[in-house]
């Protein structure tokens, strides 16, 4: 979003009705500050795919590491700068072994770029295992990859049974996410995303992850669906 002043006479009216608007609704204060945030560069971050080999190669000294409380790993910009540049390109990867300690020749993408705004309303839903959880608009599909990797981060540890006591406890409930989008464009590049850095066999029409096509303006769901959703 744009507010500068060099504009058009003709969008000068119109803009400055906008920016009236807003002040009425926020404060003049407070909207300054929102204007100013909406015009700055936006910070790019990179979600860390948990289901990919760790890479060797040590980061550049202007990227750093964060990793939330739900165990969902980022890299951004140490340097100020909006990330662009700086934060490395997406590589093809093995499947961890935490996941498959058996090997697997399957390859996922080792991280996906996008907007730092864009990881908080998945990071704030704060999904847990074994919970069923609904993204109504979900392309191109950075929010439901930070889903998924927090609504499946217990996979590996359930891998193999490492003890007597974890071989004899009671299944716990499978997670599902269910990521639509109506479009068919934008759908079809959200399941690729998601097979790309989940990997083909986690995207079905059975789960754990479905990829759907309902219109949340019409009052009817997909028969691939849950009877309810958790989140």
């Amino acid at each position: 979003m744009d507010f500068r002043e060099d504009v058009h006479d003709e969008v000068r009216p119109s803009l400055g009705s906008l920016q009236s608007y807003f002040a009425k609704c926020y404060g003049t204060s407070r909207w300054r500050t929102l204007r100013a945030a909406l015009e700055a560069p936006a910070q790019k971050v990179a979600w860390l795919n948990l289901r990919a080999e760790p890479p060797k190669a040590s980061l550049p000294s202007t990227v750093k590491l964060i990793v939330h409380k739900s165990g969902s790993a980022f890299l951004m910009c140490s340097n100020g700068s909006d990330g662009s540049a700086e934060l490395p390109a997406p590589s093809p990867c093995q499947l961890c072994s935490d996941f498959y300690p058996g090997g697997s020749t399957q390859k996922v993408t080792s991280h996906y770029l996008l907007d730092g705004a864009s990881i908080l309303p998945a990071l704030a839903l704060d999904p847990l295992p074994g919970e069923q959880v609904l993204d109504m608009c979900a392309a191109p599909g950075g929010k439901s990859l930070i889903l998924a990797g927090q609504l499946f981060r217990q996979d590996a540890a359930h891998a193999t049974p490492n003890s007597a006591s974890q071989a004899a406890a009671p299944p716990r409930r499978t997670s599902l996410l269910v990521s639509n989008d109506k479009t068919a464009a934008r759908r079809g590049r959200l399941k690729r995303v998601l097979q790309e850095y989940l990997g083909p066999s986690m995207v079905s029409d059975h789960g754990p992850v479905i990829v759907s096509s309902v219109d949340a303006t019409e009052s009817r769901v997909s028969p691939t669906w849950p009877m309810h959703f958790d989140k």
